[in-house]
């Protein structure tokens, strides 16, 4: 089908969870027009698309299902959900936010380095990212972290995924070994590591009834972090890493308390859509 040429100038940086992401990249879009360019020279673009149209390849997965389904649009109608975005937080899969566009949830999008306070919302989706590049800056908004802090106590639910669990913490040490103040939401604090704490596809088994699963409910989820996270409280899930059918390592994680689940899991609700309807549910 053809290749990429190895070429300088289409060369991203990196950091420890991975490519930089493409706000903090220069001259992203002369990469992207050169990497098109060089697509077109080496690559048969035309197979491509001809063996994805291909009756071979088959799904059963019917999304249209999930998303014309009426008690799914009633739970979704009139909802207002707020998702922290910015150069701090912005691991999010884009067809998550998409799925809650399409069955009619409203996102406001915010920021809590630069905004001062919550937007109005019904739900908080905090998603992952690099708050350990920006532990000053997200320490020094002291309004948007008294905000996040005043809606846990409302009871309002929030949902945070690896990057948003660090935050909701009382606090983050970086590798210099400074402290950072955080949300204080979740009891407990973040510690960056020299080494890779866990990377990989997991099994998360709900321990009791929380924002998104009931107890015994499993769900598929990826972890890829260089903190670790230090709590007394009670761990939302037993999680398991399964590989040709065995598990290979087993861990607990992930907080509930209040209304809010903060956990290192990156969830795709494609693989999980019962999960939207227990989040909405909760609002």
């Amino acid at each position: 089908m053809g290749y990429i040429p190895p070429l300088e100038d289409i060369r991203l940086e990196s950091r420890q969870l991975g490519l930089v992401p493409s706000g903090e990249t220069e001259y992203i879009e002369r990469k992207i027009d050169i990497l098109g360019k060089l697509l077109e020279d080496y690559v048969d673009i035309d197979r491509i698309i001809e063996l994805s149209e291909s009756e071979a390849v088959t799904s059963n997965f019917e999304l249209s299902m999930f998303i014309e389904d009426p008690d799914v649009q009633d739970l979704a109608r009139g909802k207002k959900m707020a998702v922290a975005h910015d150069e701090a937080f912005n691991f999010y899969y884009d067809s998550n936010l998409e799925l809650l566009e399409d069955i009619g949830v409203e996102l406001e999008f915010f920021s809590p380095i630069e905004d001062e306070t919550l937007p109005e919302a019904d739900l908080i989706y905090i998603g992952g990212g690099f708050p350990e590049v920006f532990a000053a800056q997200l320490e020094a908004n002291k309004s948007m972290r008294e905000s996040i802090y005043k809606a846990y106590e409302a009871n309002k639910p929030i949902y945070a995924e690896c990057g948003g669990l660090m935050y909701l913490g009382e606090y983050m040490i970086d590798l210099e070994g400074n402290k950072h103040q955080m949300v204080g939401a979740i009891k407990g604090y973040s510690q960056m590591e020299k080494r890779l704490k866990r990377v990989g596809y997991c099994q998360a088994t709900a321990k009791e009834d929380n924002l998104i699963a009931y107890k015994g409910q499993q769900i598929c989820g990826h972890e890829f972090h260089y903190s670790s996270f230090h709590s007394d409280l009670e761990a939302a899930f037993d999680i398991e890493k399964i590989v040709n059918d065995q598990v290979i390592d087993r861990w607990e994680g992930g907080y509930f308390t209040r209304n809010t689940l903060a956990s290192y899991l990156h969830i795709h609700f494609y693989n999980n859509l019962s999960l939207v309807c227990y989040l909405l549910s909760r609002a």
